[in-house]
């Protein structure tokens, strides 16, 4: 990561040796991993229909329409566009700080991009809350990233993007218009965006919808998400935000390492309610029947909301399980990604101003599912 000015030419080696090894790795990747994921129902993919609830007062679905795909809100500034190659090209904007561990992190994940190839519509950018390029070029000691750093010590640009929290990614359109905003993606993700962006015609309305979860649309959701309770009433998860936060970690019963997330759970949730903050599991596209035995012997220590439709999966963007979110306590989605734990600390220490390594887990988490 670039965590000093010294490690940054072994950061520019390093992305270029994982570009030629994920090349070489990607046979083999999808013959073992993604193979032994989608056997073990790790993936989001159809699932047969579940079987009608039982009658009664209150079913394992959502009790109200959930929010329709949040429009796009804003355009970047053509000058900004214009000055940094992005003008009529499809854009990634890493906004974040030269400081914290998770904006460097963020900025190691680009540089890794030029050098992995497969998207050569993408065009590549950082904002940094720095006071001006001699800031940033002192910080990287004469061994920038493969991609421009801007300093926006003002947050100018920031606010004209709605970018509160750092870091941040912003995906734009050839038209500049923001199309995703929010937690880095994962690469697939991206893979998968930038394809779409790129097939794109013509300019599209000036209500294109956002592609992926846009950080704003996740208060929505956090507030329409209204699903039944293994014990007690049916609650929304914006009932659980505590002045610390909420952590929201999606899982299944088939999955082994959704299992394992559960598992590490009940350790979590000690580390983050003495810093104030919360924690739910959501099980999302399994039967009543199923979902009730399984905690039952799990005994994760925190509240079990379940669907047994995809209706959650789909709105949240719960593209595989498990799945972990960390929100603020004001509702904003600072992290989105896999059951890391490490990495769901370091995204609640820079929400709270807490010092790294301020919250420390005993269990690690799971980088598959």
């Amino acid at each position: 990561m670039f965590k000093q000015p010294h490690d940054a030419q072994e950061i520019r080696s390093r992305a270029a040796r994982t570009g030629r090894a994920k090349r070489r790795r990607s046979l083999v990747a999808l013959a073992t991993v993604v193979v032994a994921l989608v056997a073990a129902g790790c993936d989001s993919g159809p699932a047969p229909a579940p079987p009608p609830p039982a009658p009664g007062p209150e079913t394992a679905r959502p009790s109200a329409p959930l929010p329709p795909p949040a429009a796009v809100p804003a355009t970047a500034p053509a000058d900004f566009l214009a000055a940094h190659g992005l003008q009529g090209r499809i854009g990634l904007i890493a906004f974040g700080s030269l400081r914290d561990r998770l904006s460097q992190k963020a900025l190691e994940t680009m540089a890794t991009i030029p050098a992995a190839g497969g998207m050569p519509d993408l065009v590549l950018a950082a904002v940094a809350m720095a006071d001006d390029a001699k800031a940033v070029e002192a910080h990287y000691g004469g061994f920038p990233p493969p991609f421009p750093v801007v300093p926006d010590a003002d947050g100018a640009l920031a606010r004209a993007l709605g970018v509160g929290v750092h870091p941040t990614a912003v995906l734009v359109d050839r038209a500049g218009r923001v199309r995703y905003h929010g937690p880095f993606p994962q690469e697939t993700h991206l893979y998968d965006w930038v394809d779409a962006l790129g097939r794109e015609k013509t300019e599209p309305a000036p209500d294109a919808v956002a592609i992926g979860l846009w950080g704003p649309e996740a208060r929505r959701l956090l507030d329409a998400t209204r699903l039944p309770r293994l014990a007690g009433d049916p609650a929304r998860l914006a009932d659980f935000i505590q002045p610390g936060g909420l952590l929201v970690v999606f899982a299944d019963v088939q999955c082994p390492f959704a299992g394992e997330a559960i598992t590490d759970v009940k350790t979590v949730v000690e580390g983050l309610a003495k810093h104030g903050a919360a924690t739910v599991l959501v099980n999302i596209g399994d039967a009543e029947a199923d979902v009730r035995p399984y905690y039952a012997g799990k005994d994760p220590g925190v509240p079990v909301l379940f669907d047994v439709t995809r209706a959650i999966e789909k709105a949240w963007h719960v593209d595989e399980v498990p799945k972990a979110y960390y929100f603020t306590g004001q509702g904003a989605l600072v992290y989105r990604g896999k059951a890391m734990w490490d990495n769901v600390a370091a995204a609640a220490e820079e929400s709270l101003g807490l010092a790294p390594n301020a919250i420390q887990f005993s269990v690690r988490g799971t980088e598959y599912g």
